[in-house]
């Protein structure tokens, strides 16, 4: 019996308002980190939420802050809410 291959689904991109000033927009996980970055909520806290790797969470939260143009929490939720992401 063979498998059949099917198509790899490339990972869409949210556009909300705001977001259109960033040179690179967030995924959908990437809100979904960045939600819970905003809320407070530590590593281990949002792995646990997303029911993903701390390492994984550790990654996006990078992308976030290279995507903001940012380099801490505090930075990454300032931008999110001057850009309306949330």
């Amino acid at each position: 019996m063979r498998a059949e291959a099917t198509p790899a689904t490339p990972q869409r991109t949210l556009l909300l308002p705001g977001a259109s000033s960033l040179v690179e927009p967030l995924s959908r996980q990437e809100l979904r980190v960045l939600y819970l970055l905003v809320a407070g909520r530590s590593n281990p806290e949002i792995a646990s939420e997303l029911v993903v790797p701390v390492n994984t969470v550790k990654t996006q939260i990078q992308s976030i802050y290279r995507k903001l143009g940012v380099k801490n929490r505090m930075a990454a939720s300032a931008a999110a809410r001057e850009l309306r992401l949330l």
